[in-house]
Parts: C-alpha cells; sequence; structure tokens
C-alpha cells in the first residue's frame, strides 16, 4: 500500500505539474463532455462551462474478426451534446461514426477509413444498452469522418453487426458538485460497460457470417447544471488522476495536502523545475482484516529532458518540514537534503546535489475552488461506494533550492488538499 499510494501521489504530480499552473489546469466531470465535441465548451476561464443546462450522450460499441482469411473490425461511436446557455443560443450536435475495416487474405484485398452512416436508424440500441445494431450501406456518397474515407473497397458494400451482452454490467453513477466564489456547477454521470458482449457481423465484401472475436457495449451519459459567472482565477477540479489501485472489500480513507510550483529557469534551453511536496494518512481496514495507516510527507522534484539530462527526486521529509494553512491561504517548506534522507520506495535519484537546501513559501492568489463527489459502482456482486471532497488555489511561490535554483520568485503555484472514502463489498472478477 505504501509503494502503491506513493507512486499515485508521484503520478498526481506529473499530471498536476504539467498543466496546473494556468486556470485550465485539471479536466473536471464537467468537462469530461467537451473531448466528445466541441459543443458546450469555452465562456468561461479555464473552460468553465457558462450558466445553464447540458445534456452529453456518448454510446460505442466495437467488433473485430481475425483468422486466416478474414480481418473485420467495426468500433460505432454514436455522440449527443446538446448546450442551452443561459442567453443562447442553444447548440445541438449528433453525429455516428463508423470505423471500419476489411481485409480479404485470400484475394489479397485490404481497405479501412470512417464513414457516417447514411440513415438515421442505421444504427440503434436499447436503453439499458444490452444490445445493439448496425445495419447499414455504403454507397458513393457516404459521408467520411474523422478525415479518413474508406479506401480499397468498391462500393456499394453492406455493413451489418448485431450486439447482444450475454454478462454482467458494470455500471457507474455519480453526482459531483463544484464551487468558486459565486460559481456553481453539478454535474450527474452514469456509465454502463458490458463486460461480456456477443456479437455477429456480415458484410457484402465477404461471404458468409462471422461470429465475435472480440466486442463491447459502452455508453457515457452526463447532465450538467451551471450558475454564475466563473472568476478568472477559478481552477477546474475534479480530475481523474491516479487512484489507489484495486482494493479488497472494505473500508479506505485517504487524506493529503499538497503545494506545488514550477520555476522557469533564466536559459530558455532549459524545461521547468517541478517541485511537489505531499502529506498523507491513509488508512485502510480490509475486512476480516487488520486496520493500518500508512502516513508521511514526500517531496517530489523533477526537471525533464532528454537522458541523461532528466532530473529527478523524490524524498520521505519530516512532517514538521511543510505547514499549509487550513483556509489554504499559504504554506511553507523549510527542508535540508542530504545522503541520508530516505526516498520514497523504488524511486531514484538523478541530476541533483548530494545535499541541498529547499526553501518555499506560497500565497493564494485566487478565489478557493472546491469539488465534491459522490459515486457508487456495481458488477454482479461487486459494489462500491466513494465520496471525496477536493479544494485548490492558484498561488504565488518564493524561495530557493540550494545547487538547483538558489533564488526563485513564480506565479506559476497551487495548493490544494484531497479527502477520499471508498467502501467496498464483494470481490471485483468482471474483468
Amino acid at each position: 500500500m505504501v509503494l502503491l499510494r506513493r507512486l499515485a501521489l508521484l503520478g498526481s504530480m506529473l499530471l498536476w505539474l504539467s498543466v496546473t499552473f494556468t486556470a485550465a489546469a485539471i479536466a473536471t466531470d464537467a468537462h469530461i463532455a467537451g473531448s466528445l465535441s466541441v459543443q458546450g465548451k469555452g465562456g468561461g476561464p479555464g473552460g468553465l462551462l457558462p450558466a445553464g443546462n447540458y445534456l452529453n450522450l456518448f454510446v460505442n460499441t466495437g467488433y473485430s474478426l481475425s483468422d486466416s482469411s478474414h480481418q473485420l473490425n467495426v468500433s460505432v461511436n454514436d455522440t449527443v451534446n446538446n448546450a442551452n446557455p443561459l442567453g443562447g443560443p442553444a447548440t445541438s450536435f449528433h453525429e455516428v461514426d463508423v470505423s471500419f475495416q476489411a481485409c480479404d487474405f485470400v484475394n489479397g484485398i485490404c481497405g479501412a477509413g470512417c464513414f457516417i452512416p447514411d440513415g438515421a436508424s442505421d444504427f440503434t440500441f436499447n436503453n439499458n444498452l444490452t444490445s445493439a445494431t448496425l445495419k447499414t450501406t455504403v454507397t458513393d456518397t457516404t459521408l467520411p469522418c474523422n478525415g479518413s474515407p474508406v479506401t480499397s473497397w468498391t462500393r456499394p458494400f453492406t455493413v451489418n453487426v448485431t450486439w447482444t451482452a450475454v454478462g454482467s454490467s458494470n455500471t457507474t453513477s455519480g453526482i459531483g458538485r463544484y464551487a468558486c466564489s459565486s460559481y456553481t456547477s453539478e454535474t450527474l454521470t452514469t456509465t454502463n460497460n458490458n463486460t461480456a458482449t456477443n456479437a455477429t457481423a456480415s458484410t457484402s465484401l465477404f461471404s458468409g457470417t462471422f461470429p465475435v472475436t472480440g466486442a463491447n457495449l459502452t455508453s457515457f451519459e452526463q447532465s450538467i447544471h451551471a450558475q454564475g459567472t466563473p472568476l478568472d482565477g477559478c481552477i477546474p477540479l475534479g480530475g481523474k488522476g491516479a487512484g489507489p489501485g484495486p482494493l479488497a472489500a472494505g473500508n479506505y480513507h485517504f487524506v493529503s495536502q499538497s503545494a506545488s510550483l514550477s520555476i522557469v529557469p533564466s536559459d530558455p534551453t532549459q524545461q521547468p523545475i517541478f517541485v511537489f511536496v505531499s502529506t498523507f494518512a491513509n488508512t485502510s481496514s480490509p475486512t476480516g482484516g487488520s486496520t493500518t495507516v500508512d502516513s508521511g510527507t514526500d517531496l517530489n522534484i523533477a526537471q525533464f529532458g532528454f537522458p541523461p539530462n532528466f532530473t529527478q527526486g523524490c524524498f520521505i521529509i519530516p512532517s514538521t518540514a511543510f505547514t499549509l494553512a487550513g483556509d489554504l491561504s499559504s504554506a511553507s517548506l523549510h527542508v535540508a537534503i542530504d545522503p541520508t534522507t530516505p526516498l520514497c520506495p523504488q524511486t531514484i535519484t538523478s541530476g541533483l546535489p548530494a545535499s541541498f537546501t529547499v526553501n518555499a513559501t506560497w500565497s493564494a492568489t485566487g478565489p478557493l475552488a472546491s469539488f465534491n463527489n459522490q459515486s457508487s459502482g456495481s458488477c454482479g456482486s461487486f459494489h462500491e461506494v466513494l465520496s471525496g471532497a477536493e479544494t485548490n488555489v492558484n498561488a504565488t511561490a518564493t524561495g530557493g533550492l540550494s545547487g538547483i535554483a538558489d533564488s526563485f520568485s513564480t506565479t506559476q503555484a497551487g495548493m490544494g488538499t484531497n479527502d477520499t472514502n471508498f467502501h467496498i463489498q464483494g470481490q471485483q472478477n468482471c474483468f
């Protein structure tokens, strides 16, 4: 658990430090839908949605066949994005994209591409996504998608696929609430992934009907209600950073406080120096086992570059070296690193002096942003309930890293907290 947690913290650090120090730092659940389409994006700092109501739906089905004579791969993405911001205008987007690949090894013909089915009912699925059907004909007038028309095969040709779920469905649902000053948003999200799916396919390009080699049925639905106007300093929250990994049945509580900064060297050929410090306390109470507590304070320093010019180090430091104000108004780090300082488990140090000191002071510069999430998931006899609270604020940081950056002052900094609870029943065996 110690290694898993510290690796998770490092993964979060690398994700955060690479993008955090602008207002568009971390994608939120309210903005995952934006990756499906540009509909509904913009209107606020960091891509925060303007006041209004938004609905995003996404269904994916996949089919694959590969044998000595044929190869057939079909992936269907059905995307809907409806945006109704206050003051308008309302926008609506709906498109079905079919990624298609077919190879006839006997006759030496292989072609692939992406097309938009001509008929509105060429692709259908039921509400609980236990079945779906694609029945379409690709003609000379069929539109391509993603800039990749289907090549090599003579048109017209037909593609027919039927999907049927036969195993347990992995479902999740959750509600996320974001707040920053007078701006708030509420996001309801549900997902459905059928972990065992049968499918059959036929195409006029080949003779016969083909059973499935691999298939999937997946859906994502999200509704968002936003109020107010976000300030320029509001940080989007609720990102899907590294988690603790698979957990046994029981109760788990993960708490952390952190601060980060990025130092831009005066030499423009040098990459920024990232500093991330985190104090964490993790309580694990597996069913039928004893309760354990893993806690500590880690200091991560990294400067990316081409090997061997890669600077990195993760050190276990005294908890007294890092302090964070309860209201996230300020933080400080004062620590001396030398060859006796313990390293984080299974990490290596390169490019850093054998001994150096770190002195940094953070001061908040923006409004405090918070995100609260409650979600649940199930698959067969497995059930998981999660609740979490996250806060973050932009900051300035000053100080020095002896022998690395003897003096610095940066506006690319931030402070945050995270508090997450897991309650797990049963054993995950759907995958």
